[in-house]
């Protein structure tokens, strides 16, 4: 099922199909291995495994892209870091304000990193194509 060249300290979620959709999130380094993965999705042969990105979400508290983005974000299961700029003040929003444009040299938002993409907007197709869903 999985090619020798897959890292075996992985971060992941596991969904799985039951009645319900149930997640279970596994955050081991050496604990589980990639047969304790194949032996848990071969018991359940409608798992499907998903690989977790590290997603950050710079919004507006009043935007409504914004909350659009967070939302769908939250309804697909997805763990986010989320910060609101607009509500910082200070020395605080300054550092903020030159992390998003690193990533986005316009200030729009939502500015949503996901991994090593970066989606400016609210842009459903290209999130769920960048979190593989």
């Amino acid at each position: 099922m999985w090619g020798s060249n897959v890292n075996k300290q992985l971060n992941f979620v596991l969904y799985i199909c039951c009645d319900a959709i149930c997640q279970v999130d596994f955050f081991f380094s050496s604990h589980l291995d990639i047969a304790s993965i194949e032996l848990i999705l071969s018991q359940n042969n409608k798992g499907v495994l998903i690989m977790a990105h590290k997603v950050k979400i710079y919004t507006l508290s009043t935007c409504s892209h914004c909350k659009a983005a967070k939302k769908l974000l939250n309804d697909c299961g997805i763990k986010f870091k989320s910060t609101d700029v607009d509500l910082l003040e200070g020395s605080e929003r300054e550092n903020v304000l030159r992390e998003v444009v690193r990533y986005n040299p316009q200030r729009s938002f939502p500015t949503i990193v996901i991994g090593d993409k970066i989606i400016v907007g609210f842009q459903e197709a290209d999130i769920k194509k960048a979190l593989g869903i």
